[in-house]
């Protein structure tokens, strides 16, 4: 990949649980890290070939190598929320391709 392509800047982040003041907790999105990346729609075989697995797959989002990324995150971009559930090395160590799939 080019990464001239690397054209939308998106966040991941991290579910936790913060004090709501009332001395509860509520879940919370915590920002971890925002990176340049490549977002598409999943094509009709990729969406094919993940139903087979039984995990739905609406996207396709290439950024650069980083270790630190798992499937527990969630990536914000465009007001939208991601689950991973996928994480693959396109080119080793250059590379990650991220499948996911848009929170409703």
């Amino acid at each position: 990949m080019n990464p001239g392509q690397l054209n939308r800047r998106l966040t991941f982040n991290r579910n936790e649980e913060v004090s709501d003041g009332a001395g509860g907790f509520e879940k919370s999105l915590v920002p971890i890290k925002t990176v340049w990346a490549n977002v598409r729609s999943a094509r009709a075989r990729e969406f094919y070939q993940a139903a087979q697995s039984q995990v739905e797959i609406t996207h396709v989002v290439t950024i650069r190598y980083d270790a630190s990324i798992n499937r527990t995150q969630v990536i914000t971009f465009d007001g939208k929320q991601f689950e991973i559930q996928f994480v693959m090395e396109k080119e080793p160590k250059r590379f990650l391709e991220l499948h996911v799939v848009e929170r409703t």
